[in-house]
């Protein structure tokens, strides 16, 4: 899931783990699992906005939340196309492309039906 070492740490720290060491981040279940709690942090830090807790995922907290602020000083909110990294904004496209494709494949699976 592409988690730095300074990430994971910062998880660790939040999911009060206490003997973690980077090389951790080489056993798919724990790189997994500290993915998957740092999205569910972003999606709660960002009130379930999926669209910027994945830039955030991909950019660093840090950098979202300072585009944010600059778009809400000028009254709008910061939309896909004004995320100025544009890897980020290709990442966040793409993942959610692939959430819609998901969605409209497995509907049934998903309780969409």
């Amino acid at each position: 899931m592409q988690i730095l070492p300074d990430t994971a740490q910062f998880i660790a720290h939040l999911s009060g783990g206490t003997r973690f060491v980077a090389s951790d981040l080489a056993t798919p279940s724990i790189n997994v699992a500290y993915g998957s709690y740092y999205l569910r942090y972003l999606l709660d830090h960002y009130d379930g906005d999926e669209m910027l807790a994945l830039a955030a995922y991909n950019a660093g907290l840090a950098n979202v939340d300072s585009w944010v602020a600059h778009a809400g000083a000028a009254g709008r909110r910061l939309t896909m196309d004004a995320i100025p990294f544009t890897e980020t904004r290709a990442y966040v496209r793409r993942v959610l492309d692939a959430q819609r494709a998901y969605r409209l494949t497995y509907p049934r699976e998903l309780g969409l039906q």
